[in-house]
């Protein structure tokens, strides 16, 4: 038997040595190659750091080995050489066989038939595994871990649909003589959403709008969102509609709901038996859809059915969106009003479980207190959207679900972060990375995390990292987020990783400067310290390439639409009305609050289309 070891954070100053036996294998990572301009690392140039090797090694006699996290581009993933090297854990099979009755339709009902059941005993074949990853989660076959950040996503999300009672066959809305087939569609929907939500592959572009609320807007069929955590014995269904959104709730009947899962208790002999068994598990559901009324899907139609079913008592946000449409064409802009954020605040507690009180009154009264919390945020239905995807990942697998958001300086990534942990309730400790940014301040800075998670097990432990693309240890980052560790030290299960970046643009030069910038180099002479300075000049943001197994888990935050951007404007520029100084000033002069009102809307509209100008000509130029 031979003793492998693990050599990383190679420098030639480390001050590392080896007494090297003969049952010794090494196994070298390289670092990260942070200048697109050098050639690929070989392995002649890092040999020097290991004279303990001798003469005798050379590159010739040690493998050379590239790891990408993006796997056989151009082929299927599950080639058939590889199937039956992959073993699925049990979580893993669970999802499988959820899929597999879905295909087989088995979760179909009758009225008569018994409700599918998890058996532990039943192996999906490897061809029957690759068939339903092809059909049902094309996104989830790019690479392993996008496959695996999908199964066990979409294992939170199964385990509380199996326990959801109106999916139960006994429970299965009847309207005019058929069968809601309600079990199925939400089966289906998780499915595709899972994908968005759970293995979404970076693309380098500059997307107008978030890719959720785009893939969202164009829902066909409505996506439903389970509820990560219900303190409520209420079934509720969101529906975002661009002319009219409604929210309407369901009533369950509490002791019925208890009775029926004590009499599906059994003694739990896995860890699927336990999570079956979590009386904690959501009741709820969120559906999304651009128009439900002109979805043309089955599954739209059958959405449709349970609505008149249960005469749903429908709050629409018609009139929201025509107020919007006419603030613009009358006055240039839109400036929400405080009932606005208060609605928008509501929304988000109640798709994320976080209420923890029952009556109305207290429920408005905690969200008031967090509106005067935060009144310098402004809330938007993207936020909304942004923050769900994100909490989503989060509850649904504490460990496998990590996120990197992207996007250029000023698009609110880390106020975004911010508002969600407080209002969110979730502890979060953010690290602001910079150039001079070194691997212990980063071992210093996590290890005070790591301690409180080990010593509060049952507590979650957010940790934001912002800008993580500042620092030339980019290396130390892609294992931080990547591999969970760092120097080798794995993190505790209930410490989450969230990472944002900059993007690597590069300056934009007319044609002008660029001569004028050769006929410089002539006169002057121009020196870099190395090829990696010369590279990071020509940038909008000092950043460092990316490694490539980051893209696995980015998302692109996109831009901000108009609205947003205004309403983003005004609350930013409110803490400035109200200064003390500047109110006592205008006390004192003769202006009407109608014409301080204007002047507001004009100093909100001058902000707004000076971005605008600046953002339409860098992109004429480019």
């Amino acid at each position: 038997m031979f003793q492998l070891l693990i050599l990383r954070y190679l420098s030639t100053n480390n001050g590392q040595s080896f007494r090297v036996r003969n049952n010794h294998a090494f196994f070298v990572e390289l670092p990260t190659q942070l200048s697109t301009t050098h050639n690929i690392t070989r392995l002649r140039e890092v040999l020097i750091w290991f004279d303990f090797f001798g003469e005798r090694i050379n590159e010739s006699s040690i493998a050379f080995t590239e790891v990408l996290d993006q796997l056989r581009k151009d082929a299927p993933f599950f080639h058939t050489s590889l199937t039956n090297e992959l073993e699925w854990g049990e979580k893993e099979k669970f999802v499988l066989q959820y899929i597999n009755a879905l295909d087989n339709k088995e979760l179909r009902s009758t009225g008569r038939n018994k409700d599918w059941k998890f058996n532990s005993s039943l192996v999906l074949s490897s061809s029957v595994i690759q068939m339903l990853l092809q059909k049902y989660a094309p996104r989830a076959q790019s690479s392993l871990v996008q496959c695996k950040a999908f199964l066990q996503f979409m294992y939170r999300q199964l385990i509380q649909t199996h326990q959801f009672l109106h999916v139960k066959n006994c429970y299965t809305p009847i309207v005019d003589g058929r069968v809601i087939q309600l079990h199925e569609i939400i089966v289906s929907s998780l499915i595709k959403s899972g994908q968005y939500i759970a293995c979404k592959i970076y693309e380098n572009e500059n997307l107008q709008n978030f890719i959720l609320v785009e893939a969202w807007r164009e829902a066909d069929p409505p996506i439903v969102l389970l509820n990560q955590r219900s303190l409520e014995s209420l079934v509720c269904f969101v529906l975002f509609v661009p002319k009219s959104a409604f929210l309407f709730v369901i009533d369950l009947d509490e002791k019925e709901q208890k009775q029926e899962q004590k009499q599906a208790q059994k003694p739990p002999s896995s860890q699927i038996d336990m999570d079956l068994q979590d009386e904690t598990t959501d009741h709820s559901l969120s559906l999304l859809s651009f128009n439900l009324d002109k979805n043309r899907h089955p599954h739209a139609e059958e959405w449709r059915l349970v609505r008149k079913l249960h005469k749903w008592n429908l709050f629409n946000f018609e009139e929201d969106m025509i107020k919007k449409l006419t603030a613009v064409d009358k006055v240039g802009i839109y400036r929400e009003i405080p009932k606005d954020q208060s609605e928008k605040l509501y929304l988000l507690l109640q798709i994320c479980g976080r209420f923890d009180k029952k009556t109305e009154a207290q429920k408005e009264e905690k969200v008031q207190e967090l509106l005067k919390q935060h009144n310098d945020y402004a809330l938007t239905f993207d936020n909304i959207l942004k923050i769900v995807a994100i909490f989503f990942r989060i509850k649904a697998n504490t460990s496998q679900c990590r996120s990197i958001v992207h996007g250029s300086q000023g698009c609110g990534k880390t106020k975004l972060l911010q508002f969600m942990a407080s209002v969110l309730d979730l502890t979060m400790t953010t690290i602001d990375v910079h150039g001079g940014y070194t691997i212990e301040n980063l071992q210093s800075d996590l290890s005070r995390v790591v301690n409180a998670a080990n010593n509060r097990l049952q507590e979650m432990h957010l940790v934001f990292l912002d800008e993580i693309n500042t620092s030339p240890e980019i290396g130390a980052f892609k294992e931080v987020v990547c591999d969970r560790s760092l120097k080798g030290n794995t993190f505790p299960e209930n410490m989450i990783i969230i990472a944002a970046l900059n993007p690597h643009r590069r300056h934009y030069r007319s044609q002008q400067e660029i001569l004028e910038e050769k006929q410089e180099a002539k006169n002057i002479d121009k020196t870099y310290l190395n090829d990696l300075e010369r590279e990071l000049e020509d940038l909008v943001y000092r950043v460092f390439p990316l490694p490539e197994s980051f893209k696995a888990y980015i998302w692109n935050f996109g831009s901000l639409a108009d609205m947003d951007e205004q309403q983003y404007i005004s609350v930013m520029t409110s803490a400035s009305w109200s200064n003390p100084q500047f109110t006592a000033k205008i006390s004192t002069q003769r202006i009407s609050e109608k014409e301080l009102d204007n002047l507001k809307v004009t100093f909100i509209q001058l902000i707004f289309e000076s971005q605008k100008f600046v953002r339409l000509n860098v992109q004429m130029n480019k």
